[in-house]
This record gives structure tokens, sequence and C-alpha cells, in this order.
């Protein structure tokens, strides 16, 4: 059960190099990059590549293509193609794909769209009220268990935890415009309520992603703890060498 009723994807039954270039000519237009997608997949198709190949050439590329694309079209990617993007981006083994599509195909399982207008206990059983995408009224349902699978909720990352809470009270952190996560600069440091660099505070991770782009696969993430990792060592030379280059004050002489 989700808003648009989308499952995610299986991997590919083969193993295939990343396919497409969107970085050569930089994307300036969300809705002109999702063109650009769906016509290099065609482009696989015809060469006998999925659709795959080409979702990986975005992940490796995705820092590039993020960073070439203004702010309100950054903005426009995250409300009306993320849901689409996750699906095909967080995949599941073809086993399991296998396993969801026989259950779809017999009846077994069922994938509906639409919102939770209400949800409460009854006895051992959860009572669901839902209403369907594009459909009056609500419906009811009883089941025997409920899996919340929605992810982490980075637009509200501040109220998440008492330690993060407090330091956005405090003036250190705030959201980033696309929510994503938190806001910070090109060097990774947490931007303040500002919006100024605070320089010995850094956001490392997928929280970053509302500047960095796709911070989401183990090999985005390594990178860029490398590059946080670069930029503490060079704040902490930085404060050494500044420690070492501060003049010292002469004793007076003795009177």
């Amino acid at each position: 059960f989700s808003r648009r009723g989308l499952r995610s994807r299986g991997h590919a039954d083969r193993a295939q190099d990343p396919y497409g270039d969107f970085v050569s000519r930089p994307w300036r237009s969300a809705a002109k990059l999702l063109s650009q997608v769906r016509r290099t997949i065609l482009d696989a198709e015809a060469e006998g590549f999925t659709w795959h190949a080409v979702l990986d050439a975005l992940r490796a590329q995705g820092g590039e293509i993020w960073r070439n694309l203004p702010m309100t079209e950054r903005r426009r990617l995250v409300r009306h193609v993320r849901p689409f993007w996750d699906v095909h981006r967080f995949r599941v083994a073809p086993q399991i794909d296998a396993v969801v599509s026989a259950g779809l195909r017999d009846g077994d399982i069922r994938v509906l769209a639409g919102s939770i207008a209400h949800i409460a206990r009854v006895g051992k059983n959860v009572a669901v009220t839902f209403r369907r995408r594009r459909a009056a009224g609500t419906e009811e349902g009883e089941f025997d268990a409920v899996v919340i699978t929605t992810g982490p909720a980075h637009r509200s990352i501040l109220q998440s935890q008492s330690w993060l809470e407090s330091l956005g009270a405090a003036g250190y952190l705030r959201p980033d415009r696309v929510g994503l996560g938190l806001a910070c600069s090109e060097t990774s440091r947490a931007l303040d309520s500002e919006g100024r660099e605070v320089d010995d505070l850094f956001v490392a991770g997928p929280l970053a992603r509302g500047t960095f782009g796709e911070l989401m696969g183990l090999p985005q993430v390594n990178d860029h703890a490398i590059f946080v990792a670069a930029q503490i060592a060079a704040l902490a030379q930085a404060r050494r060498v500044h420690r070492g280059a501060r003049p010292h004050s002469a004793a007076a002489p003795a009177g």
C-alpha cells in the first residue's frame, strides 16, 4: 500500500556496465533531463541493455548532474520524480522480485494506491481506514500485521533525535531547501539558521543529499566520507598552523 501504488523493482538478471552520459551536456531542466533518460533507456534496449544499466549510470554521475541543476529544478525533481526513482534505485533481489511477481499474478499479493486515513488496534488485528487514489470515500480493512517501509523521514530529521533538535534550536542546523536532509555547503559544512557555514560542524552521508545529490549507495557514501575527512584534516592543520604562528608576548623587564 503506497500513495502511488509503486513497488521496488528487481535487479537485472545479468551484470551490465553503466550505460549513458548525462554530464557532457549539463542539464539545467528537470523535464529535459527526464526526457534524455527516457531516450537513453530506449537506446540501451536497442543495444541489448536494460534500464538497470541506465540507472547505474545516473547513480554514478548523480553528484555532477545534481550540481548542474538550479535549486528550483532540484525541488521539482524531488517533488515529482523521487518516488519513481526510489523504486528503480532501491531494487530487490531477483528471487524476491520473482516471488512478488508470482503473488501479483496469482492474486496472493495486491498493490493498492492511496492514503491512510486512520489506523487502530482491534484485538490482535490492525484496523485500517484508507482512501484509494483518485476515488471518493474510504474503505475499511483488518490485517494481522502492518510493516512500515517508508524509510527515514528526512524532512523532519531535526525532530527525530534530541541532540539534533537542540543543535537546530541553537541555530547551528537547518533543513535543506529540497527536503532531503540537512543544509550544508559545498565543503559539507553545516549551514546555520542564517545560511552561514559553521566552521567545525560537518554533515556527512545521506543527510547531505540536498547539496550533493545521490548519496545513498555505498560507493557514493564512501567517497563522501573521504571528502569530509579531508575537510576535517585541512581544518585541523590550519588550526595547528595558526596556533604555531601566534605571536608570543614579550616579558616585561624586571624593574
